[in-house]
């Protein structure tokens, strides 16, 4: 009795996070998880791996643009370089943001 409590409170705990995990992307990565017909196992190691690729690749993005940035402020002057961010910003909304 004690081992089915403790699963369904295992499972219980697996399900809020990969849900939380997933909320973002729309349910994506559930339906995903569903379509490989992953176990619960599975499926939160699933959750963690793809949580951990977004994270390596906002990382590796934010840098590409820092390293971008500092290279254009070699070449542009300080006023092409702020008139490149603008054009920028309008091209990429999601830059703006950030």
């Amino acid at each position: 009795m004690n081992k089915l409590l403790l699963g369904f409170l295992v499972a219980a705990v697996l399900g809020i996070g990969s849900a939380s995990v997933s909320a973002g992307h729309g349910g994506h990565m559930d339906r995903m998880a569903e379509k490989l017909e992953l176990t619960s196992e599975q499926e939160a190691q699933f959750h963690e791996i793809m949580q951990t690729k977004r994270e390596k690749k906002k990382s590796f993005f934010k840098e590409l643009r820092a390293d971008t940035h500092a290279q254009l402020k070699e070449v542009l002057t300080d006023e092409q370089l702020a008139e490149f961010e603008e054009m920028s910003k309008h091209q990429c909304p999601r830059k703006a943001k950030q």
